[in-house]
């Protein structure tokens, strides 16, 4: 029988199954990645990891919980995130930060497995003696839903050229999305004025060669805050993205 879980209070000592939901873009593996990397929240040893972009950021320096403790791990995560205009490699921060804390590479007790399939999953090969928390992101649906999606049988049934235009818009936000998805959280005022002056200063800033992740996602977000708003609609995301891709 598996051992018993020692989270933090606000957490059940029972096995658990937490699902976080959000928008894309709205920070779920940000969230995700804190939760892992905060001591004493989450009591896990082996963290099992199955996500469609095992690239991203987050669960690379994941990957770094087996060799440094999870407030080092924060710690120099967030120094990437304050250099990240530098452009140097996730792999050689992480072995220069592990060299300087960890010289012998001496293992902590935490195995983390990632891995795009998850058709890997095979609960028998798991140790029920250790203290497991398998993550699933993105794993189980594709496909978005917008707030500006057309919501009625009476609009489908007038179907024209301006349906076929507007679909492919859709489709241009969806891999804009795409783009920046998983890049950080990002919280916005629901003032009209300072949304649009907010964006106006990112896009000035967003010059050619200098352009980051986290800007574009809160280019992203912004716009589709204007867009529930009803400031702005599709038209102008697009007019806005072809600009700054």
């Amino acid at each position: 029988m598996g051992k018993k879980f020692k989270h933090s209070e606000i957490f059940p000592s029972n096995p658990m199954l937490l699902c976080i939901c959000g928008s894309s873009g709205s920070g779920k593996t940000h969230l995700t990645f804190n939760m892992l990397t905060t001591p004493n929240l989450l009591d896990f040893n082996s963290l099992y990891i199955y996500t469609t972009t095992p690239e991203q950021s987050y669960y690379q320096f994941l990957k770094a919980l087996e060799y440094l403790p999870k407030k080092d791990v924060q710690d120099i995560f967030q120094l990437y995130e304050e250099n990240e205009e530098e452009e140097v490699e996730i792999k050689d921060i992480i072995d220069n930060y592990i060299k300087a804390k960890n010289p012998s590479f001496y293992p902590t007790d935490i195995k983390v497995f990632l891995t795009k399939n998850v058709n890997d999953l095979d609960l028998s090969n798991i140790d029920s003696n250790r203290k497991n928390l398998i993550l699933f992101d993105d794993c189980v649906a594709k496909g978005r839903h917008h707030n500006f999606d057309e919501a009625d049988d009476e609009y489908e049934d007038e179907v024209s050229d301006d349906y076929t235009e507007d679909s492919s818009i859709t489709q241009e936000i969806d891999e804009f999305e795409d783009m920046v998805s998983g890049q950080g959280i990002t919280f916005l005022s629901d003032n009209n004025e300072e949304l649009l002056n907010r964006l106006q200063i990112i896009l000035e800033a967003m010059k050619p060669g200098r352009q980051s992740h986290r800007q574009y996602n809160e280019v992203n977000c912004i716009l589709k805050r204007l867009i529930e708003k009803g400031i702005i609609d599709k038209n102008d995301y697009k007019s806005v993205i072809k600009n700054i891709k």
